[in-house]
């Protein structure tokens, strides 16, 4: 009578980090879309949450405002003193300027 001994067809000679890595090798890019469509849809939250759901009442907005115009004082003497100057620039350059001597003409 004789044996017939079957190969080893069942078990895999291949260590764990080769068979990772043909894994890898073959999904990586469903991982990656995965990751990326991840990311933007976390990133897309978080900015539709600090836009539309802030967490301020409507007494902690108006302080906020009362506080930032009271920073911003028109200066009105400084601006009227700005657009003199912008104006005596103004009638100087309007002004005839004298002729000079042209350098390339010959006399």
């Amino acid at each position: 009578m004789e044996l017939k001994i079957k190969g080893n067809k069942g078990t895999r000679s291949e260590g764990l980090g080769t068979s990772l890595g043909n894994f890898w090798n073959r999904r990586y890019k469903f991982f990656l879309a995965f990751f990326l469509a991840l990311v933007l849809g976390a990133g897309g939250f978080f900015w539709y949450e600090s836009l539309y759901k802030s967490a301020w009442s409507e007494q902690e907005r108006e302080s906020y405002r009362i506080t930032k115009d009271r920073g911003i004082n028109f200066k009105e003497k400084d601006f009227s003193e700005a657009l003199d100057i912008i104006e005596k620039r103004k009638s100087l350059y309007m002004q005839n300027l004298p002729d000079s001597r042209d350098i390339f003409k010959t006399y």
